[in-house]
């Protein structure tokens, strides 16, 4: 009996050995992964730079443009990289788009490499990540010499900005189509494009003290505590339990008195303001809104954002966070644009999205999974204290650059949302440098500049 009981301890005490160092081998699988993700990803980003700044995609048939929103996000890991070339390409990025900034403030959309011209469509976002770059660019060692040269391209953007909040409600408006979901129905008040507008008035405070621009600093401050607290009651989305007066007052603002508070619940029912039939138990930011409407689906990367700039409470980051985890957005990879897809015949449809095949259900913006918007996530965790979750999903994201359509590593603009595949442009700029964030943030367990 007591052989059988002596026998027993070494077979558990083998089985516990064998786990654990199960466990340190995937660990050490894990870490050697993820660091040559990055020796990659800044491979990529060599091959991405030209003298005007980095190009969208390194292949002669991609994006062969400076593009505000993929070069300035791009920016933001790129400062990690440790590589010269790479950021000779990200500075050069940004003076390229501040030098063709119009008299009226706007970013342009994108400068083409060929022949230097500018474009200002699809033109919301560009700007507001203009100034988050400045904020990255003086805080990863650019001089104060720098920053006055600059400066007043940093407010010309924030006043273009002003003049977009059409009625006076502290957050911007924008047509459809104009944000990076540029394939998308998003219009109105949008979520990425605020959520980024916040984090840029912020950062934008920060500069002006450093310029001893106090009052500017503190009419930047005021805006952004507008914006969050507006976006706060009007996009954040407590789940159909919500009254209808409740609702109401989301998208019009504060009640002027009990008794027209009590009118609206008389009345409006769910007649004019629609239920959420897609997400109805859901908590998060919703992805725009609208005079009567919203979009009833989540917005990985502007509910991430809300994460990042601090729009978001603790209870309302576990619910965001929580959310991605239950429903699979990172099942496949980190992580899908949106949840649910939309479907042809729904109201946020559009005839253009079956262009080419591509917007359909579980691609590109409808679904498809972005390693950019990954990045981002990965960012996510690491804020919200998840440090376990975001090694994991480091190590995922990876492992997603790695596939590609030809060979390895190619860091594919996107993947298909169900299956994983390879799609899109190849040697993406953007996915390449969000990986160098998203790494950063893991390996310094901190998101610099967020």
């Amino acid at each position: 009996m007591c052989l059988v009981v002596i026998n027993f301890a070494v077979s558990c005490e083998q089985r516990i050995l064998f786990e654990i160092m199960t466990i340190q081998s995937q660990e050490e699988k894990q870490v050697k992964l993820t660091n040559q993700a990055r020796l990659e990803a800044v491979r990529v980003l060599r091959k991405c730079s030209h003298r005007t700044g980095f190009k969208a995609s390194a292949q002669r048939t991609g994006y062969p443009q400076v593009w505000a929103r993929d070069s300035m996000i791009t920016l933001l890991g790129a400062l990690y990289s440790d590589d010269d070339k790479v950021l000779a390409a990200a500075k050069a990025s940004h003076e390229t788009l501040r030098l063709r900034q119009t008299d009226r403030g706007l970013i342009p959309n994108y400068v083409d490499t060929r022949n230097r011209q500018a474009s200002f469509h699809i033109y919301a976002d560009g700007g507001a990540l203009y100034v988050l770059a400045t904020a990255a660019l003086f805080r990863r060692g650019a001089s104060k010499k720098w920053l006055r040269q600059v400066w007043p391209s940093v407010e010309a953007t924030l006043e273009w900005y002003a003049y977009q909040d059409v009625d006076q409600s502290g957050l911007v408006s924008y047509q459809e189509a104009a944000d990076w979901k540029d394939l998308l129905a998003v219009r109105g008040k949008g979520l990425f494009v605020n959520a980024l507008l916040y984090i840029a008035l912020r950062q934008a405070a920060y500069l002006a003290r450093q310029l001893n621009k106090d009052a500017v600093a503190r009419q930047y401050a005021r805006r952004a505590i507008k914006m969050k607290k507006v976006m706060n009651a009007r996009l954040w989305y407590a789940g159909d339990k919500m009254k209808p007066a409740e609702r109401f007052e989301m998208y019009h603002g504060k009640f002027r008195s009990a008794l027209e508070r009590r009118h609206v619940h008389e009345t409006l029912e769910f007649r004019i303001i629609p239920r959420n039939q897609r997400l109805p138990k859901a908590r998060y930011y919703l992805p725009y809104i609208e005079h009567y409407g919203f979009g009833d689906w989540f917005d990985s990367l502007g509910n991430i954002m809300a994460i990042l700039g601090g729009l978001a409470d603790e209870d309302q980051v576990k619910d965001v966070l929580d959310l991605i985890s239950d429903n699979g957005l990172n099942a496949v990879g980190p992580t899908a644009a949106i949840y649910p897809p939309i479907e042809n015949g729904e109201p946020d449809w559009r005839e253009y999205y079956a262009n080419f095949n591509l917007n359909l259900a579980h691609q590109y913006h409808n679904g498809g999974i972005w390693p950019m918007v990954g990045g981002f996530y990965v960012a996510a965790l690491v804020k919200a204290g998840r440090h376990e979750d975001a090694n994991q999903q480091l190590a995922a994201l990876a492992a997603l650059n790695a596939k590609g359509i030809n060979g390895e590593w190619e860091f594919n603009e996107w993947y298909h949302g169900q299956s994983g595949r390879p799609m899109g442009k190849m040697e993406q700029a953007w996915s390449a440098g969000m990986y160098l964030f998203a790494h950063q943030c893991v390996q310094s367990r901190r998101v610099p500049l967020f």
